[in-house]
């Protein structure tokens, strides 16, 4: 993750800057510190704050980074899998089903943390379609064209609606398939379980 970090940084033009890992550096003494905060965040619970989400964050994202997408052969139709995260929320069940539904349907699998950041611009940015479960890889959403169709998948429960928000900025097409809660006997799977007509339905 720091050297994610550090990769940004140095495409703002930030390379020299000095940056501490907090989760070894434990005790910092300085005399001036940068750190990240939410900045539409104020008060309340987190996930209902984010539905405030100014326009200029997207805004400042694409305009910072939109020409710093490194183009790879990527398909414009794409499966966000999530199988790569140490998380057991937000896993699908029946990936592979799921996966193999997809590839029928001309769409392509990427495992979004094994790609570069520039390439995940890339991706995004290229993408008509995409399709996965909830995760941090949405995100990425600032990147998206106009009218792109976004699946999200998630569980019913799940509190977070922020790629609407980045949606509603971004003039995208997005659906949200919610997903009913599973049994204790398969939780430790992972909490979704897609039903591949629901999915068939939002992909029409």
């Amino acid at each position: 993750m720091t050297s994610c970090i550090k990769n940004i940084f140095k495409m703002m033009g930030l390379d020299s800057i000095k940056i501490l890992d907090s989760n070894i550096h434990r005790h910092i003494v300085a005399k001036k510190i940068y750190a990240v905060d939410h900045p539409w965040y104020s008060k309340g619970y987190i996930l209902e704050e984010v539905n405030n989400m100014p326009k200029w964050i997207i805004e400042w994202l694409r305009e910072t980074f939109l020409t710093k997408a490194e183009k790879f052969d990527s398909n414009e139709k794409i499966f966000i899998d999530r199988s790569e995260s140490t998380f057991n929320h937000c896993q699908i069940i029946n990936n592979e089903e799921v996966s193999l539904f997809l590839k029928s349907k001309g769409f392509s699998k990427y495992k979004v943390g094994q790609l570069s950041f520039q390439k995940q611009i890339h991706l995004f940015k290229n993408a008509k379609v995409i399709v996965g479960a909830h995760g941090a890889a949405f995100a990425n959403l600032a990147f998206c064209s106009p009218k792109t169709k976004i699946i999200e998948i998630k569980p019913k429960y799940h509190p977070n609606y922020i790629s609407k928000t980045i949606g509603k900025i971004n003039d995208l097409d997005v659906k949200i398939i919610e997903t009913p809660k599973v049994s204790k006997k398969i939780r430790s799977q992972g909490d979704i379980l897609l039903d591949i007509n629901k999915l068939k339905q939002s992909l029409d």
